[in-house]
């Protein structure tokens, strides 16, 4: 049992804090693990079924994939541009794409005769999708769209095998998880385009160089060589995929060269001359074998400018994002039709995307700098001011990432004035993990040092080309800030137990710890004291004041249309207002008038009295003499409106809510006295007015007050037991006949399912006192003779009640004989699950709440339908109270098994 309660606090540790590198197979387990909390947390993320948006790119490069996997003809696209019938119909979007062809040219034969020599920039899109085309030539654009949304999903959780390999906690990796497939799911509308690859471009090279670092794969000349290729195919392929992250992707490479072969953590394997030439001369070959081999020998002689994307065309439209005077005055939007523009103003000859149009717009572009230097610098610190503040408002306000608290995690972010501050913040971070990196070589603060060069990098791009918040061009930024922010929570979460093991120290600190430990049941609990007892009563009263939601403490609701609670309201009035008792009905209905209305609602009802007979006098002599069931409610509502005559409806509605909730309050005190903790107390209480809550519509019903006094009947009987009530034959005797009027009252306010639970709830309390907490000076006897004589008082009122069938409310009438038959099964069965739990468990406080258990049980035995005037049946509320109440018993008493052991 040790050793499983180690492991288990192992795991715990484990999903909380960042510890020492795991083992493969540990965190290939928590990977899965992650990932099934992930699928429940965001099961939609995980599929994207979306059909194909107009991108030029994107069409191009699936109409290129096309050509090559079905005719073997790279770099030639349709006469017909098939790939774009799949955004004009999207009903082929399910079809296998050759049938598509077929349907589209006749043949495939004819589809491939049709084609003509195209290019395109940027193809490492067209070649992924190439490659899925020859592996399943019969896939359709759906299925399509599903395998690069589980390639995306791959990179990532490659990812995330790195952080749990070293160390990472599981909240974080969930954390990654989910923020990685709200970015996609973000970006769906491009399923089809690169942009949802553009974020992982720097998490595949992290994830490549954390685990060469880490596993020391570079330190043989084979491992170097291996690595070096690796590295270079997917540097190849993701400098393909965007051509604005080639520095982030050579920056990456260049760090694990420098600290693979010139930190003093170097292996000690090869050489580090020789390790460093086989890493740089591997990666060479590798992106010089892939740009040739895919890319370079086949594309149009024509069109050999334009193999990677324009960088001088973005540059110089970017001067508009976001709009300034010096873009304005010189006629600068982000259009492709304006770089044409400006191209010809400068050369000619320099057609659109030509193989002089990157010249000529580098040469304009210059000659900005040339001539209005101060005026560029100004619309520069713009750009880079507006990086940043809106990306971190859409993230706090998104609600796609589910499980992830992004508005809180990302609070400190958007406190930043500008994007120069963001940018700081980059570089802050770079720079410490690269100290840190200097002094350990952990492989942390390498992957670390990648992502956040990764983030300045990426942040200085945006800042240079593209300043205005947009997801497809800036989603490595936005992962960046929600992933740091992620690493920050966890830097702090790992210092708590440094700080708190330092401030134990203090006096102070050790007394809080101490009334924390005994708020949380972890403590034995104090001695029963009258003045405790009043202060639980005051704290809980303040935690449910300040704590819990406004429509679990009050309740503003109007009198429910029930006949039976509306006439037990006429019957308190005209007790209050004439003083004629419970035995006289008043024909005059004030209450059933005050349903029809809200506006009476806040009229006083002696008022509404007065309105309707005319008098007081008039009111009180229609009153007929007939038997008026409604038990101790009726009373309690007369009291109230004897004491105040002005009270209305609404009024005497809240007085009965907050009647209730004194008794719930009351009770929890009572449990606290008995032993168990605040936090169980106050959890009970949350649970307990939330039952209140629910069953607000009928606040005049006496339905209503079922739970509360069945609890309350729960908490006195355990407090009777464990506090040792009868000391004496006589004080038993008077604890059973109190006990039996309590629950007499308690059967004669409420009709229905309370009563039998009553019955139970008091055979097994009397039953626990006489056999398990026996008195000093008082006999078994005694305690069984009193046991039984408040049993008796029950069954005797039930049997009175029987006899007068006319004079009680149907339902009850009809249902006391199969309820008495269950009484005498719920006493004997009471009783025996009572000894044997007290045998095994030898705790007199937790046994009034097995009672409660076996009550709820029996009473949820069918007898037929339990309504009155249409109050809904209440088993179900009273299930869930006292249920709830187990369950979080048997909470505390495992958590304090657990801090024991």
């Amino acid at each position: 049992m040790s050793a499983l309660f180690s492991r288990l606090g192992d795991v715990l540790r484990d999903c909380v804090f960042w510890g020492q590198p795991r083992s493969g197979s540990r965190a290939l387990a928590y990977l899965a693990l992650t990932l099934a909390v992930a699928a429940g947390l965001a099961p939609r993320s995980f599929r994207i079924d979306e059909p194909m948006h107009v991108d030029s790119h994107a069409v191009l490069s699936l109409d290129l994939a096309m050509s090559w996997a079905l005719c073997g003809q790279p770099y030639h696209a349709s006469v017909r541009n098939v790939a774009f019938q799949f955004v004009a119909a999207d009903s082929l979007r399910s079809l296998p794409m050759r049938q598509v062809v077929e349907r589209l040219s006749g043949s495939v034969a004819r589809y491939c005769a049709q084609l003509t020599p195209a290019s395109n920039n940027e193809n490492a899109l067209m070649l992924l999708e190439a490659a899925i085309l020859r592996i399943h030539p019969d896939i359709s654009l759906a299925q399509m769209g599903s395998v690069l949304h589980a390639i995306r999903i791959v990179a990532l959780l490659g990812f995330v095998l790195l952080i749990l390999e070293l160390g990472g906690s599981l909240l974080l990796a969930l954390g990654t998880v989910l923020a990685g497939l709200g970015l996609l799911v973000w970006l769906r509308a491009a399923l089809f385009a690169q942009y949802p690859f553009l974020f992982e471009i720097a998490l595949v090279g992290a994830t490549l160089y954390g685990f060469a670092w880490h596993r020391r794969w570079a330190e043989s000349a084979t491992g170097a060589v291996l690595v070096a290729v690796v590295a270079g195919l997917l540097s190849a392929f993701m400098l393909n995929l965007r051509t604005s992250y080639t520095p982030i992707v050579l920056a990456q490479f260049a760090g694990f060269v420098t600290l693979a072969c010139c930190s003093r953590f170097a292996g000690h394997g090869i050489s580090r001359r020789r390790r460093a030439v086989l890493l740089v001369a591997g990666f060479a070959v590798a992106v010089g074998a892939f740009h040739y081999t895919l890319i370079a020998r086949h594309f149009p002689e024509a069109a050999a400018h334009g193999q990677h994307h324009s960088i001088s065309h973005p540059l110089v439209l970017a001067l508009a994002a976001p709009p300034n005077a010096l873009s304005q005055e010189l006629g600068i939007s982000w259009l492709d039709a304006v770089g044409a523009e400006k191209a010809l103003s400068v050369d000619p000859e320099a057609e659109y995307l030509g193989p002089r149009y990157d010249a000529a717009l580098l040469r304009y572009y210059t000659s900005l700098w040339r001539s209005r230097p101060l005026e560029m610098l100004d619309v520069y610190r713009l750009k880079f001011a507006s990086v940043g503040p809106d990306m971190i408002t859409a993230l706090r306000t998104t609600t796609l990432f589910s499980g992830l608290p992004a508005s809180a995690l990302l609070a400190p972010l958007s406190w930043l004035p500008s994007g120069l501050w963001l940018l700081a913040v980059y570089l802050a971070i770079a720079g410490a993990t690269l100290i840190h990196l200097v002094r350990s070589g952990s492989a942390t603060a390498f992957v670390a040092l990648l992502l956040s060069t990764a983030a300045v990098l990426a942040q200085a791009e945006a800042g240079v080309i593209y300043s205005l918040w947009v997801p497809n061009y800036h989603g490595y930024l936005a992962f960046a800030a929600i992933f740091l922010s992620l690493v920050g929570a966890q830097i702090g979460m790992n210092r708590l137990p440094v700080v708190w093991s330092r401030m134990r120290s203090w006096w102070l600190v050790e007394a809080a710890r101490r009334e924390v430990q005994l708020f949380l049941g972890l403590s034995p609990p104090r001695p029963f004291a009258l003045s405790r007892l009043l202060g639980q009563l005051v704290v809980l009263a303040v935690l449910a004041g300040l704590t819990m939601p406004a429509g679990l403490r009050g309740i503003e609701r109007t009198l429910t249309a029930d006949r039976q609670a509306a006439a037990a309201v006429d019957v308190a009035l005209c007790w209050a207002l004439c003083g004629l008792g419970p035995a006289r009905h008043p024909e005059i209905p004030v209450a059933s008038a005050a349903v029809l209305g809200r506006d009476r609602q806040l009229a006083p009802l002696r008022a509404l009295a007065i309105d309707q007979a005319g008098s007081v006098g008039a009111y009180c002599a229609a009153a007929g003499d007939r038997l008026s069931h409604g038990g101790a409610l009726v009373a309690v509502q007369a009291l109230l409106l004897h004491v105040r005559p002005g009270l209305t409806p609404a009024g005497l509605g809240k007085s009965l809510h907050y009647l209730r909730l004194g008794a719930i309050l009351t009770a929890g005190a009572i449990l606290v006295a008995l032993g168990f903790s605040p936090a169980f107390v106050y959890a009970a209480t949350y649970a307990n007015l939330w039952v209140l809550a629910e069953l607000g519509g009928h606040l005049f019903a006496s339905e209503a007050f079922a739970p509360v006094l069945l609890l309350l009947s729960v908490v006195l009987c355990g407090w009777a037991a464990v506090g040792g009530c009868w000391r004496t034959n006589g004080l038993a005797a008077g604890f059973g006949a109190i006990a039996g009027g309590w629950f007499t009252g308690l059967l004669l306010t409420v009709p229905g399912v309370a009563w039998p639970l009553s019955a139970l709830l008091a055979v097994t309390a009397f039953r626990l006192a006489s056999a398990c907490v026996p008195a000093a000076r008082a006999s078994r006897a005694w305690s069984m003779a009193a046991a039984a004589a408040g049993t008796g008082v029950i069954v005797a009122t039930a049997a009175w009640l029987a006899g007068l069938p006319g004079e009680i409310p149907e339902p009850l009438a009809t249902q006391l004989p199969s309820a008495l038959e269950r009484m005498i099964f719920a006493g004997a069965a009471g009783a025996a699950v009572v000894v044997g739990w007290r045998w095994q468990r030898r705790s007199a406080a937790a046994l009034p709440f097995v009672a409660a258990c076996l009550a709820v049980a029996v009473a949820a035995i069918p007898i037929g339908p339990l309504t009155t005037g249409g109050v809904p049946l209440v088993d179900g509320m009273i299930g869930t109270m006292m249920l709830s109440l187990f369950a979080l018993l048997a909470l505390q008493e495992a958590a304090g098994k657990l801090v024991k052991e």
